[in-house]
């Protein structure tokens, strides 16, 4: 971690090189992974990098299903998502990949909304908060079947925050949902 918060947006690939075989190591906690793609999310803030991504992503693949319900999982996501801070439609086929081929459906809805979010944090775009107010007010019954809502609510607060309007707009509509 302090080497993600002394590089962090400067996508050095020796970096890479150092944190990656962390991830990918199966003989690592789940923990240790997580907080691995932590920081390579933010060494790689941002830059869209395939090879970052590809390390992360292959952990996640390569998880069972019992291990998908780790809370740590989520920070995968996070990692992710950070790759493609503020890139808008730059993460669509990354987002496809990970809906394809991640066998557990909750768990790609998450990945894919967290990284759907930080693609278009500060953006203000008003199609990707009403998107995410619809996933807020869905009723699951479920837990696993609502994780995705932690990052819709989340991700309506991020969006928003790049203009006045969108953000007394989601202010608004959370009083509502309260």
């Amino acid at each position: 971690m302090g080497l993600s918060m002394a590089y962090a947006g400067s996508a050095r690939s020796d970096l890479l090189d150092i944190i990656s075989p962390i991830i990918v190591d199966s003989d690592n906690s789940t923990e240790l992974q997580a907080i691995a793609s932590l920081a390579i999310g933010m060494i790689y803030c941002g830059s869209c990098d395939q090879d970052a991504a590809e390390s992360i992503t292959q952990i996640l693949l390569e998880k069972d299903e019992k291990d998908l319900e780790h809370s740590f999982t989520r920070i995968f996501a996070l990692g992710l998502g950070l790759l493609f801070l503020g890139k808008q439609s730059l993460v669509d086929t990354s987002i496809e990949v990970i809906k394809s081929m991640l066998p557990n459906k909750n768990m790609a809805d998450f990945v894919c909304l967290v990284m759907e979010t930080c693609a278009y944090a500060g953006s203000g775009n008003v199609l990707s908060i009403q998107k995410l107010l619809h996933l807020c007010a869905e009723h699951k019954q479920d837990e696993q079947e609502s994780i995705h809502q932690i990052a819709a609510v989340l991700g309506v607060a991020l969006i928003a925050f790049g203009e006045d309007i969108g953000e007394e707009m989601a202010l608004r509509t959370m009083n509502h949902f309260l």
